[in-house]
């Protein structure tokens, strides 16, 4: 995830026009600098509000969520249960590699991969879907009229 953050700040730096951060050809600018910041922060806090999604509700709350975010998606043309469907199926195997042992050469890994792909996964997947409280309602108008009032 830092280096993530750091490409934003480094491709933004020497992207964006502005004042020089030094007297050089090649220096950032303060602005992009600034900006490639701006962008790192916002990711970093919509990550950690997944994050705190994931911990409250787990991982059926959250392709539950994920679901209910892409259904009106659907007159569009996508798929939005099957998104969350396969969804699972990835986090599930990601679970899975991430809990086998690592082997320590790298000409272990192919053997390593593949037979941690012939395990079989989950025959089917769960969405859990929550009935929407007067606080969740709440949330969601205060989210858009602070959107709506940054972006008018």
């Amino acid at each position: 995830m830092r280096w993530l953050f750091v490409a934003l700040l480094a491709t933004h730096g020497w992207t964006l026009p502005g004042v020089a951060v030094m007297d050089a050809v090649w220096a950032p600018t303060w602005q992009g600098l600034a900006e490639g910041l701006a962008q790192s922060l916002r990711l970093l806090i919509l990550v950690w509000w997944l994050r705190r999604i994931w911990l409250v509700s787990g991982r059926d709350g959250f392709l539950g969520a994920l679901y209910l975010l892409f259904r009106p998606f659907r007159r569009l043309g996508l798929p939005a249960a099957t998104l969350a469907c396969r969804l699972g199926l990835t986090l599930h195997y990601a679970d899975r590699l991430l809990s086998l042992p690592r082997p320590v050469h790298w000409r272990q890994w192919p053997t390593w991969l593949a037979e941690s792909m012939a395990q079989t996964g989950p025959d089917e997947v769960e969405l859990t879907l929550c009935r929407w409280r007067v606080p969740d309602w709440v949330l969601v108008g205060l989210a858009v009229a602070i959107a709506t009032g940054m972006w008018a």
